[in-house]
């Protein structure tokens, strides 16, 4: 049978390494191995990696958003924020690095500014369920409920549509948050 991600991740690991060692100016070497170590939760290591992918090319825009959730999971918000930023001027046709900036934003409690990235990954990608997720968020943070309830209402046809019920559920507690607090 085929062997799970988790079995497979010693050997990936291994291999990425040795692509480094090998070639440490490569910076398809060190996104790989960065990119790696971020989705098994060692951002702290993959930063030194990715660092370098955008030294080497400081152009390449997925390397910049992926460093950008390294250092979200590490709880640096703001250089996180620069990450985003810098991997939406490169490539601003890129609509999850547009909805990664706008919850960067949002969580350094700016919802003004995220308005704007999440509604460009909406214009980018319509059916993406997070960013309209995002939206809503960032219109309930600025107390606009009206606003919030369409994003959510809007997320909550997608999710049923695309049969994410977990999703729907979590969507569900935003309405019932921002119906709950324009009842007050």
């Amino acid at each position: 049978g085929l062997a799970q991600p988790q079995e497979r991740y010693p050997e990936a690991l291994a291999l990425y390494r040795r692509s480094v060692a090998s070639a440490p100016g490569r910076q398809n070497a060190q996104y790989n191995l960065g990119n790696l170590l971020v989705s098994v939760g060692r951002s702290d290591e993959a930063v030194e990696h990715l660092r370098e992918a955008v030294r080497i090319w400081p152009e390449f825009a997925v390397a910049h958003e992926i460093l950008g959730h390294a250092y979200r999971n590490l709880g640096e918000a703001e250089l996180s924020l620069q990450a985003f930023q810098r991997s939406v001027e490169i490539d601003p046709d890129a609509p999850n690095a547009q909805y990664n900036l706008g919850v960067a934003l949002l969580r350094l409690g700016r919802p003004q500014q995220a308005l704007g990235p999440f509604g460009e990954a909406l214009r980018l990608q319509p059916d993406l369920t997070p960013a309209l997720i995002g939206l809503g968020d960032a219109h309930a943070a600025l107390g606009d409920r009206e606003s919030a309830l369409g994003a959510f209402q809007r997320a909550l046809l997608l999710a049923r549509d695309q049969g994410d019920l977990e999703l729907a559920r979590q969507i569900g507690n935003h309405l019932e948050q921002v119906r709950d607090a324009r009842s007050r």
